[in-house]
């Protein structure tokens, strides 16, 4: 059953800077890495069978998510070290490097912001938000159909 959802997504997965291959010893069945050289160079995570298609979906738009210190020129957020720790922190929940991948859907910034002071936990929080908003901003700019056609 496992390599014919893999081949499912074959096709896909060979259209990114990726390389992947069944792991016998991993925490999950599928592991995936990135290319050298490429916008996911440094990716290196193992895929469940059942997040396999969100993991396809998500990918690209983890490539297109823009570099932590231009959204954060946009955002101006207050505590800039701290939103900072949340961004990074939200990316490294989604894609771990040699852990399991997990769906952004599923991350709930409040239970990775544990601080003693609420103003630095608001500012961890805000950050994960504004990396969660970047992959939902990459997933709708891949929608819009591109107005030059």
């Amino acid at each position: 059953m496992l390599p014919s959802s893999l081949s499912a997504v074959a096709e896909q997965l060979n259209q990114m800077p990726v390389h992947y291959a069944l792991s016998r010893f991993g925490p999950a069945p599928i592991h995936v890495l990135g290319k050298a050289g490429s916008s996911l160079a440094r990716l290196d995570v193992y895929v469940r069978e059942d997040d396999l298609w969100e993991f396809v979906r998500e990918l690209p738009l983890q490539a297109a998510v823009p570099a932590l210190w231009t959204v954060w020129l946009q955002r101006r957020a207050p505590l800039p070290l701290e939103w900072a720790w949340g961004f990074l922190e939200a990316q490294r929940q989604c894609f771990p490097r040699g852990g399991v991948y997990r769906p952004s859907r599923t991350l709930e910034p409040s239970q990775h912001c544990e601080a003693g002071d609420p103003a630095v936990m608001d500012a961890r929080q805000l950050g994960m938000l504004g990396y969660l908003l970047c992959l939902a901003r990459a997933g709708e700019q891949s929608m819009t159909p591109d107005a030059a056609a």
